[in-house]
């Protein structure tokens, strides 16, 4: 998959999900595989929207939150998927 930031401005219809994945864990790969599925029917690029902070931590900033991955674990899992199996962190 390819990585955007906020900055970049590809005004394209796409097939978007959004969410946290935090772990990319099965449940996850379940979405992106459907979006991709989605995508390739549709002829249009898939696009994932994710946090670099958890959005309870905007609700709850005291809140003692334990993420599965660093973020830069979690970009390199999105980045390549499918194209090679993601481990599990259930």
């Amino acid at each position: 998959m390819k990585i955007l930031s906020i900055e970049d401005k590809e005004l394209t219809p796409k097939v978007a999900t959004i969410g946290m994945f935090d772990g990319v864990h099965s449940g996850h790969k379940f979405l992106l595989n459907h979006l991709l599925s989605e995508a390739k029917n549709r002829d249009l690029t898939s696009l994932v929207v994710t946090f670099s902070n958890h959005p309870m931590l905007y609700f709850k900033p005291d809140s003692d939150l334990k993420l599965l991955t660093l973020e830069g674990e979690k970009v390199k899992y999105l980045a390549i998927f499918p194209d090679r199996d993601v481990p599990d962190k259930e």
